[in-house]
Parts: structure tokens; C-alpha cells; sequence
């Protein structure tokens, strides 16, 4: 059981108020207890389902459950320090329950200590759902750490015997954006879709696919789906921005870059995009600083220096210019911005710089791996 912070429906909302009640005339009630805490964490009231689970957990008599749902409540309430020590206490009491170790392997998953989440997931769960839920959380997280050959082969090999499960298939979406099988990712996530399976991977790879088939509007329709699942995801700014960019959108595109740069500060193509747009809006100020950003973000991306070198043209800086084409061309012979950089120096039209920006909005959108989701 996932909590969830939407709001309650009514119904929902009229069942807890009812339990709260019977709770109020029998407060040590482990049943009521249990009860109240399931509707409350499905109602997103994550506090009162954990002040009612501590209750529980208080009574000699508590189970395993009782426990995974604390600990997902405090995981959802990002209190995991808290979460992880009332996991850990439950392994020792429960070593062999493999919903506990998934749950402990979440809980590690939240701190961004992926290998630890490794480590705690069950091998081979019997439970059908339970093996389900822990191979879609292997292929995760060995796609965050970059292992992603083994990703791809677990989530084939998962999904060929248990081809009805689709949080494997939903999880290796992300995998085959990111080893360049973008087509196939577009056509599994339309295929998910069409068998009714609405996950988040999904949406991604609908927004991408629309936004290289050129319709912006249809790729900002997958990425507000998308943030209504989640807004803490770069990867859904940065398609978000360049939507509203190729949809003429500027002063929108800037609040979404914007964003994705705040959640991926070490990705390279995020800041280059907003730095590319500040330059279309005449800010050269803001827009060095994000080229600068991008260097020191991924110093062999030859299209930062690139950037940076068309800036220094723009603004005078012939010495700088040709400094900068040199290094981007050490690292790329065929690097688009360097050889626009090299143009405007040989005295092309500035006004070129609009179709350039598109050039470099492709690469950012072809670039899709970065560290951080």
C-alpha cells in the first residue's frame, strides 16, 4: 500500500471521520487502531496515520504490516531518518519478511543510497506481487547507478515470465530512453497506455516522443499529466521548458527550466537550454551564467564552450571566441555552437542565432541522461 497525498474523497473522508469516533470512545482498539491508519495514509492525512500507527506499534501485538505502512508513511512525510530506524528495528523482529525488506529497501532508495537498496531487496520474492514490486525497484535502481545493460536485461528477462506485470515494463521505459532505444521506449509506453496502464514512465516518454515529432502542445499535455504524479522530477521540467519553448510560450518555458535546473543543478542540458533561451531574450547576463553552469556541470560537453563562444562574439570578445571554438572543437570536430561561433566571427548574420537555438534545444533533448533522477 502506496500513501498517497491527494485529497480524500468524500466517501473516504466521511469513513475516517466515523472511525475517528469510535476511536475517541475506544482509543486502545488495535483493530480500529489499523483501520483508521489505512483510510488515513490512503487519504493523505499522513500525520494522523502515523500518530495512530505509533499508537499500534505502542501494543504488544503489532504486525508486520502495521510496520511497512509506518514506515511508507514517513517515507511519503520525507521524516526517513525516522522511517528508516522503525524498518530496521522490524527486520531484526521479522528478518524473513520480504515486504519489509522492500519497504527498508524504499526507505534507502529515498536517501539516494542506492546501493544499500540493493542490498536490502529480497532476491527472489515468491509472492507474486511482491516479485513484481521488487524487480521494478532493481531495474530503478540500477539505472541510477548506471548499470544499465544489467537494468535492461533483468526487466527482459522479468517481463518474458511474467508478461501481465507491467511495473517492470513502466520502469524499463526510463532505461531505453537512456541507452538511445528511444523509439522502442515510445512505442512500450503506448502500449502500456493502451492496455490501460497509466504510470509515470509513461507520460515521460509520450511528452519526449511528441516534443521530437514536432507538437509542443501534445508534449505539454503528457507533462502536466506527469506533474500531477510528481514535481520533483527534472527530466518532466526540462521536457515541460522546451514544450512551452517550441510552442512560443518564452516567459513559461523560463519558469520550467528554471525548475529543472534548481532539481538537476549538475545537468549540462538544462542549463544550457534556459541559457539559450535567456540569449533569444536578449539577456546575455543570465545566459553566461548558464553556459557557465554547464561547463562546470560536464566540462566535456563540447556544446557549452561552444555556447560560451558564441557569446564572446556577441559581445565583442573576439580573443575569448576563438579560445573557446578551439576547445569545443578538441572535443567535438562537428560541435553546432562552435561552428555558428566560427560564422559569426567570419561575419554571418546574428539573426541566425533563433535556427541555432533549435539546433541546440535537439541535442538537449536527445541527451536525456543526467545524475540526478
Amino acid at each position: 500500500m502506496n500513501p498517497t497525498t491527494t485529497s480524500a474523497t468524500p466517501s473516504r473522508t466521511a469513513r475516517l471521520e466515523r472511525l475517528g469516533r469510535f476511536l475517541e470512545m475506544d482509543p486502545g482498539n488495535a483493530l480500529l487502531l489499523r483501520d483508521y491508519a489505512f483510510e488515513a495514509a490512503q487519504a493523505g492525512e499522513l500525520d494522523a496515520a502515523i500518530v495512530a500507527l505509533r499508537r499500534l506499534l505502542a501494543q504488544p501485538a503489532y504486525e508486520p504490516g502495521d510496520t511497512r505502512l509506518l514506515g511508507a508513511c514517513l517515507r511519503a512525510a520525507r521524516r526517513n531518518d525516522e522511517a528508516q530506524a522503525v524498518l530496521a528495528d522490524a527486520r531484526m523482529r521479522w528478518p524473513g519478511d520480504e515486504a519489509l525488506a522492500i519497504e527498508q529497501a524504499k526507505a534507502c532508495f529515498a536517501d539516494r543510497d542506492f546501493e544499500a537498496a540493493l542490498t536490502a531487496l529480497p532476491p527472489d520474492p515468491q509472492d507474486p506481487m511482491l516479485a513484481g514490486e521488487a524487480c521494478s525497484l532493481r531495474v530503478q535502481l540500477l539505472h541510477h547507478l548506471d548499470r544499465l545493460e544489467e537494468a535492461a536485461e533483468l526487466a527482459q528477462t522479468f517481463s518474458a515470465s511474467h508478461p501481465e506485470d507491467p511495473r517492470v515494463p513502466a520502469s524499463f521505459i526510463p532505461v531505453l530512453m537512456d541507452t538511445y532505444r528511444f523509439d522502442e521506449a515510445v512505442t512500450l509506453a503506448r502500449e502500456l497506455l493502451d492496455a490501460g496502464i497509466e504510470a509515470y514512465p509513461v507520460y515521460e516518454a509520450l511528452a519526449a516522443g511528441a516534443l521530437e515529432a514536432g507538437a509542443p502542445a501534445e508534449a505539454s499535455q503528457w507533462t502536466a499529466r506527469a506533474l500531477k504524479v510528481r514535481r520533483d522530477d527534472g527530466r518532466i521540467w526540462l521536457l515541460e521548458g522546451l514544450a512551452r519553448m517550441r510552442g512560443g510560450q518564452p516567459e513559461e518555458a523560463a519558469l520550467a527550466l528554471d525548475e529543472a535546473v534548481t532539481l538537476m543543478p549538475d545537468h549540462a542540458g538544462s542549463q544550457l537550454a534556459l541559457g539559450w533561451l535567456q540569449l533569444l531574450q536578449k539577456d546575455q547576463a543570465r545566459a553566461q551564467a548558464c553556459f557557465e553552469a554547464a561547463v562546470a556541470a560536464s566540462p566535456a560537453f563540447a556544446e557549452s564552450h561552444g555556447s560560451l563562444a558564441v557569446l564572446a562574439v556577441l559581445q565583442g570578445r573576439r580573443e575569448d571566441a576563438l579560445e573557446l571554438i578551439r576547445k569545443a572543437q578538441r572535443l567535438d570536430s562537428t560541435c553546432a555552437s562552435a561552428q555558428y561561433a566560427k560564422a559569426l566571427l567570419a561575419g554571418a548574420d546574428p539573426a541566425g542565432i533563433a535556427r541555432l537555438a533549435e539546433t541546440m534545444l535537439s541535442q538537449v533533448r536527445a541527451a536525456r541522461r543526467h545524475p540526478s533522477n
